[in-house]
C-alpha cells in the first residue's frame, strides 16, 4: 500500500495539529474483514424464537452470483452423463405405504447419482 502526501493534505494536517494527525492520515490501517451478523428474535404470547445468521466475506444482499457459462463441449459430456445415468438407473416413481412416491432404481448406488 503507498501513501501519497500532498502540498493539500499537508497544509490540512498543519490545522489539525501535531504528531497525531499525522500519523492518522500517513498511516495505513488493516483491513478489516467483512463480516456480518445479524439476529432476529419474535415474541409471541410468552415465548421467544431467536435466529442468528453469520457470515464472512463480502456480502452483499443486493448481489447474485451466477453458475459458470459452460462451453458446448461441457454441456454436451453433462447430457451425455445423464443419458447414461438414465440408462443404467431406469428411474420409475412408485407410491410407498403412505401414499408417496418416491424414486425407485435398477442398479445399486443410482440414489447418489452413481454411474459404476
Amino acid at each position: 500500500m503507498s501513501i501519497r502526501l500532498t502540498a493539500g493534505s499537508l497544509a490540512g494536517l498543519a490545522t489539525l495539529g501535531g504528531v497525531a494527525a499525522f500519523m492518522l492520515a500517513a498511516a495505513p490501517t488493516p483491513a478489516q474483514a467483512q463480516r456480518t451478523w445479524s439476529t432476529s428474535c419474535v415474541f409471541v404470547y410468552g415465548s421467544i424464537s431467536c435466529t442468528s445468521t453469520r457470515r464472512r466475506g463480502p456480502v452483499n444482499q443486493h448481489i447474485i452470483t451466477a453458475p459458470e457459462v459452460l462451453s458446448d463441449r461441457e454441456r454436451a459430456e453433462i447430457e451425455r452423463r445423464d443419458k447414461q445415468w438414465e440408462a443404467r438407473c431406469r428411474p420409475e416413481l412408485r407410491r410407498d405405504d403412505f401414499g408417496v412416491q418416491r424414486y425407485v432404481y435398477a442398479a445399486p448406488g443410482c440414489e447418489f447419482g452413481r454411474l459404476d
